[in-house]
């Protein structure tokens, strides 16, 4: 008698949760999007995972919102339900209005906009903190591959009306590194005075430095300097002298064929 009971509890509840999941459920009659400013509502709707005459159930909520989410444009997103209409309500990220540079002296507006491209920054772009983070990083690298060290960068978000920000980068370059000690290892039939002597008889005007725009790894940024090299090639090798036996045959390979 006890298990009829626990089976009819069972079949009941079974019952109810059939009916309310088919409640839930509903065919799309319509898309609303509300909150918008910038972002035009066709940028939406493309990464919608559902479009109108769509039977729209309940668990598809979290893959909507998840969805919007990646697009990075917005800080919060609210799905509801008026009538058969899919109402979404967005708060958008704000927008860059404008980025200013202080205290470049080094850095050449080619550079600045190849460094303000490489980090994905533009005026009207959705702002959000991973921007500043790469923007910070290009710097760096730039500054590095001058032979500044030292270099601090502050970058400051000034929020502004109509959901708007500005960027303010103060940059302070200090001095370049320079080459207090020179140490030679390995060499047996030529004496360190006289491989010195050498090196500094050396005009820099026959080097080249090439400065690549992304990073994708040591190796691929090699062979990306040997694509770009336009003279004669005597050496290459990572920055902490380690290069990888594949590299070096891709580079030989490369060398030769051009």
């Amino acid at each position: 008698m006890r298990l009829k009971f626990l089976t009819l509890i069972f079949a009941l509840l079974s019952t109810l949760f059939s009916l309310s999941a088919h409640a839930e459920s509903f065919v799309v009659e319509d898309i609303q999007i509300k909150g918008l400013q910038r972002v035009e509502p066709g940028t939406i709707f493309k990464y919608l995972p559902i479009e109108v005459g769509d039977t729209y159930e309940e668990l598809e909520t979290s893959a909507v919102i998840r969805e919007l989410f990646k697009t990075g444009f917005f800080h919060n997103i609210a799905v509801s339900r008026e009538n058969n209409i899919l109402v979404i309500t967005v708060d958008e990220r704000p927008a860059i209005t404008a980025i200013d540079f202080n205290g470049l002296e080094v850095i050449t507006e080619e550079n600045v906009n190849a460094v303000l491209e490489a980090a994905g920054i533009s005026q009207g772009r959705i702002y959000n903190r991973s921007l500043v983070e790469r923007l910070e990083n290009e710097l760096i690298q730039q500054y590095f591959a001058r032979g500044y060290y030292n270099i601090q960068i502050d970058i400051s978000v000034v929020e502004l009306a109509q959901n708007l920000v500005s960027l303010n980068i103060n940059v302070l370059e200090g001095e370049t590194a320079k080459i207090m000690q020179v140490k030679i290892v390995g060499n047996e039939s030529y004496s360190d005075e006289l491989l010195k002597e050498e090196f500094l008889s050396l005009d820099p005007k026959n080097f080249s430095l090439i400065l690549l725009q992304s990073r994708n790894g040591y190796g691929f940024d090699i062979l990306q300097g040997l694509k770009k090299a336009k003279h004669q090639i005597l050496a290459w090798t990572h920055a902490d002298l380690q290069t990888d036996v594949k590299d070096v045959f891709d580079g030989y390979k490369l060398f030769i064929c051009s």
